[in-house]
């Protein structure tokens, strides 16, 4: 692709081709399918611009009911798409009218619920948050003279992930009198320190080594931004690298703001502990709390969590209700 303006001027040109021509080529397919096969409802996942603007179009037909689920704003998926600013909006557009026509959204958290409802009053929403059976992992740890930070997925919030890195060299790698090795299980890693450390980069594993991995590290880190531009992503999303922690029965470390979905469940569960701070010397102290702290109970904690938010009956209800309508809560 070409660089500099061109580049950007491609990019456009691009988005806008597949908005206007794209979008309709599919959105008349799909009314042909539904149509031949008597279909009358529709459940779309809000997940693209492209998502966003099909179903735009359906819901402009007004021959569908519509439902849908959302993981992330769409503020911070035409980001992450790099749409220029015209784009954006458009986009969103096209998403708001989406979810004006919508019966029932599901949605990853309790407040990404309350946000859309409050915007569309006749929205009715369910959390659908889900993990996989998995054996229950014993919460006790044998006595080591290593403290294991475990971080596994994608390193999004490279900022905190420094600012942690730079805490550890301030503390000289010694959480409680204890060696720190900071585990990172995930595709890529870049990340330097100014001092010795011990960092094993283990690249992209299993979701049962990650979780046995995780269920022997001494906490589990879960950054979030503190950069004000992600401020409504960190109030509604809900991070995998959580749900992990909690399956694993491992203390969480949450390192992001206080006005967020994690910091807000950690208030309700206290499977961990929660630093909204980049001072290194508050970031160290919140780790010699983990290190203190009972670990039998943090689990305890993530065993309610997990058996009254992720389990399977609950999220089977939800989605039964995003499709019929019908509550059985």
């Amino acid at each position: 692709s070409w660089g500099g303006p061109f580049g950007t001027l491609s990019s456009i040109r691009h988005y806008r081709r597949n908005r206007k021509r794209c979008a309709a080529a599919i959105a008349r397919n799909v009314s042909r399918i539904c149509d031949d096969q008597g279909i009358r409802q529709i459940w779309a996942v809000l997940e693209s611009p492209m998502m966003y603007r099909v179903t735009a179009l359906l819901a402009k037909a007004r021959r569908y009911q519509l439902v849908a689920t959302l993981w992330d704003p769409p503020e911070s998926v035409t980001r992450e798409f790099g749409l220029d600013r015209i784009s954006r909006t458009e986009s969103i557009d096209d998403f708001d009218s989406s979810l004006a026509c919508c019966r029932r959204l599901g949605v990853i958290s309790e407040a990404m619920g309350e946000h859309y409802k409050q915007r569309h009053s006749t929205l009715e929403t369910t959390v659908m948050r889900f993990i996989p059976c998995s054996p229950k992992l014993s919460a006790s740890r044998p006595p080591s003279d290593e403290f294991i930070i475990c971080f596994a997925g994608s390193a999004y919030a490279s900022r905190e992930f420094r600012a942690l890195l730079d805490a550890l060299d301030h503390c000289r790698w010694k959480i409680a009198g204890r060696s720190v090795r900071v585990q990172i299980l995930g595709a890529k890693i870049n990340y330097q320190t100014k001092s010795p450390a011990c960092i094993e980069f283990l690249g992209y594993r299993s979701g049962q080594e990650v979780a046995e991995r995780m269920a022997k590290a001494d906490c589990g880190y879960v950054p979030y931004w503190f950069d004000p531009t992600y401020d409504l992503a960190v109030r509604l999303c809900f991070p995998s690298k959580l749900i992990t922690c909690l399956t694993c029965r491992t203390p969480i470390f949450f390192h992001g703001p206080e006005q967020s979905s994690p910091a807000e469940f950690l208030k309700k569960y206290r499977a961990g502990i929660a630093c909204h701070s980049l001072d290194r010397t508050q970031i160290v102290s919140s780790l010699n709390v983990i290190a203190d702290a009972d670990r039998k109970k943090m689990a305890s904690q993530a065993d309610l969590a997990v058996s009254r938010e992720f389990n399977n009956t609950n999220f089977h209800r939800r989605f039964q209700f995003l499709i019929t309508g019908n509550r059985h809560d």
